[in-house]
């Protein structure tokens, strides 16, 4: 199993089932992630998987090739994200066995979260929930009507430019949850300002 995807000998549990818990765990377990492109951890009987944003040069190039690759099933997605979800949706199955997947991540994390989550779902192992923060779009209408069955939350930090993107007919799974930002487009999309966002989203709510 590739380090990347090896399960640590303890799993933290996030600290509340609910969630909008569950959601400031995944982002507090991408915040303090040491560089690897997935964190496993354990939500209550769950596996959760979270996917960093882009870290090395060669994710940038990645991130570039926009130019579709046409899915039989799931329709015209993203080549250099789906490219990568094929690499890790395998070794997903292989941790979760048979418990149930969460998965979450933030900017290109976010959208190979929501390609591997259709990739388990053709699997026959659909996540039970997806979680994405400042995300780009990871394929076309098609894709969306496939997860329109599976539990989906997308969050945008005010003008966070990188969720705009690439440009349609790319479109997200969901309609996007707005958080309260702060004016400026590359702060919007920074990991720490979504944590703090998130976190006064909801103390309002209580």
């Amino acid at each position: 199993m590739p380090d990347d995807l090896r399960e640590p000998p303890e799993v933290p549990e996030a600290p509340d089932h609910r969630s909008r818990d569950r959601h400031l765990a995944a982002l507090t377990i991408l915040t303090y992630g040491n560089g690897k492109e997935v964190e496993v951890w354990g939500d209550r009987g769950r596996v959760a998987l979270t996917f960093r944003g882009t870290y090395r040069p060669d994710e940038w190039i990645s991130n570039l090739l926009t130019l579709p690759e046409v899915h039989p099933v799931l329709g015209p997605v993203h080549a250099g994200f789906f490219a990568i979800a094929c690499r890790l949706a395998g070794e997903a199955l292989n941790l979760a066995q048979d418990r149930p997947i969460v998965l979450a991540g933030h900017s290109r994390g976010g959208a190979i979260a929501i390609l591997v989550g259709a990739l388990l779902k053709l699997a026959g192992h659909p996540p039970v929930e997806i979680v994405t923060f400042g995300a780009p779009k990871a394929g076309y209408a098609p894709l969306r009507r496939y997860l329109a069955d599976v539990e989906v939350r997308q969050y945008r930090k005010g003008s966070d430019p990188f969720t705009e993107w690439p440009d349609p007919p790319y479109e997200h799974i969901r309609p996007l949850q707005g958080l309260l930002g702060q004016l400026d487009l590359f702060g919007d999309h920074d990991l720490l300002g979504y944590v703090e966002a998130l976190r006064e989203a909801h103390s309002l709510a209580s």
